[in-house]
């Protein structure tokens, strides 16, 4: 077989970026171990979450390669039946199958970046970065550091997001056992990739935090996540976070005292292992009686927003179904239990609809995540699942989510009727649920909102008076604010003008020192 090697090259079809690679060669292998993670380049080694498009006057400068046969390469991919309207998902499979095959025959990376741009079906990316490793992984070396170099110069080209190159990874992650099957390298393969796209600033080194722990102890999948971590300069400050949160939480299943846990997590910083913590809590609760697991539920849905970020939480509910196999091991009820947490969560508004649907889209059948997701989806289609599933660990510390959620709002419908602030502040105390201020606070602005500008300037007095009486702590606040925020699309529908209305909150907040001038 020809050899395969990248040269310097410039695109001639408008297509930027800067995919850097050395290669260092040999058989069944990209290079000798740690040599594909040289020469790494990282805008924000914090952010797992990178977004290329930040980046401004981005150079470009393609690796070239030598052809594996004598085709010439002008036109070498013509789509079949152009699109002359949307793709759907098979339609879309098939065009990167035969762009794929044509690219790691000719080589030609240009003309096949510009083919799945002219795709449009941005929709589908997770696929298309699946589809370019399965293709490549029972292929020699040189074809699948060519799928590698693809991926890379889609991502600098801003066609491919990090999150999109994430989600194939996780679709891959899910059906490594049958990928295993036909290759017996594939969890090996499989961290090359990643580690590359690390390498190649594709991936932040935070989402060394995302590998699925059993992959790490096939294989050399140690010693390629040895030299990962050399790039992440991590692996010591993930250990040290990982005791930490395992002592915190323990005591907080004894304790329930949700703020120590809040102070604790904002003391210890490093937010992009806030997966790990909201993974950690889950599993710990898997392990105890329906008391801690409906302790861990409450804890997942006070610290959501402050300070474990949307995102970061549905981060961890990946990193729990991505070591489902394991714990099934010590807990064989592991799969009903996750997707009893994952349904509770999707009822406390802290997991989105969407992250079940789009697990049920991309999950491979007859594994075990695919079970938990199937049950998840059962759980919250049956018949008053609200609150069923709000009970769903017992009767937890007497108040479920749609029970207080209903006491909250008779309470402040009461409030903006009387403006009897001391029966207000009677009310919170009885509540004693501090884990749940950050919705009085959500319900207080959304509620007003419908209402006359008198019931909005109560509604920032109230909270005033709550801040200052010590009853609803500074964080509670911000929590409420930033959930009214992220529902903002909804509310536009039924108050045209609730952007309008929430920039005023916002600016009444800070002047009442309820808000921090930096929000």
């Amino acid at each position: 077989m020809a050899s395969f090697e990248r040269l310097d090259r410039h695109s001639g079809a408008g297509i930027r970026g800067d995919p850097k690679k050395g290669g260092g060669g040999g058989k069944g292998t990209w290079g000798r171990p740690g040599d594909e993670l040289r020469a790494v380049s990282i805008a924000d080694d914090h952010d797992p979450n990178y977004d290329s498009e930040q980046e401004e006057n981005v150079k470009f400068e393609v690796k070239n390669v030598e052809h594996l046969s004598n085709r010439d390469r002008s036109g070498s991919y013509t789509p079949k039946a152009a699109t002359t309207g949307p793709l759907d998902l098979d339609g879309f499979k098939n065009q990167i199958k035969c762009i794929m095959e044509d690219y790691l025959l000719s080589g030609d990376i240009t003309e096949a970046a510009k083919s799945i741009k002219d795709l449009n079906a941005p929709h589908f990316h997770d696929v298309l970065v699946k589809r370019a490793v399965t293709l490549s992984l029972d292929r020699a070396a040189p074809q699948q550091e060519a799928a590698s170099a693809l991926i890379t110069l889609l991502f600098t080209s801003k066609i491919l997001t990090a999150e999109q190159i994430w989600a194939g990874f996780k679709i891959l992650f899910a059906g490594l056992d049958d990928l295993s099957l036909d290759v017996p390298d594939a969890p090996d393969l499989l961290l090359q990739f990643v580690a590359c796209a690390i390498k190649d600033g594709c991936l932040s080194p935070a989402f060394v935090a995302r590998i699925p722990e059993p992959l790490l102890e096939r294989g050399r999948g140690k010693l390629i996540f040895q030299d990962i971590c050399k790039v992440a300069q991590e692996p010591e400050a993930l250990s040290a976070y990982k005791k930490k949160i395992q002592g915190s939480l323990a005591e907080y299943f004894v304790s329930g005292d949700i703020e120590d846990i809040r102070t604790q997590l904002q003391e210890l910083g490093h937010a992009e292992f806030h997966p790990e913590f909201v993974k950690k809590a889950v599993q710990l609760a898997l392990e105890r009686r329906d008391k801690e697991r409906e302790l861990a539920s409450i804890l997942l849905s006070s610290i959501y927003s402050n300070p474990v970020s949307a995102e970061s939480m549905s981060h961890g509910f990946d990193r729990l179904l991505d070591s489902i196999e394991d714990l099934s091991l010590d807990v064989p009820d592991a799969p009903r239990l996750v997707a009893q947490f994952l349904a509770r969560a999707v009822v406390d508004e802290i997991i989105p609809p969407a992250y079940v649907t789009n697990h049920a889209r991309t999950t491979v059948e007859g594994t075990k995540v695919a079970a938990i997701i199937s049950q998840t989806q059962g759980l919250l289609n049956m018949s008053h699942a609200t609150i069923r599933l709000a009970k769903i660990w017992g009767p937890g510390d007497g108040r479920p989510v749609d029970e207080v959620k209903r006491e909250v709002e008779a309470a402040l419908q009461e409030y903006l009727s009387s403006n009897d602030i001391e029966e207000l502040v009677r009310w919170i105390q009885e509540l004693n649920s501090p884990y749940f201020h950050h919705e009085v606070v959500k319900k207080a602005v959304t509620m007003s909102m419908e209402k006359q500008e008198k019931d909005r300037q109560a509604v920032t007095q109230m909270l005033r008076t709550l801040v200052d009486r010590q009853l609803i702590s500074p964080g509670q606040v911000t929590a409420g604010f930033d959930r009214v925020k992220d529902s903002m699309n909804d509310l536009k529908l039924d108050i045209p003008a609730a952007d309008d209305m929430f920039s005023s909150f916002v600016a009444r907040a800070k002047e009442q020192h309820v808000l921090p001038a930096a929000y």
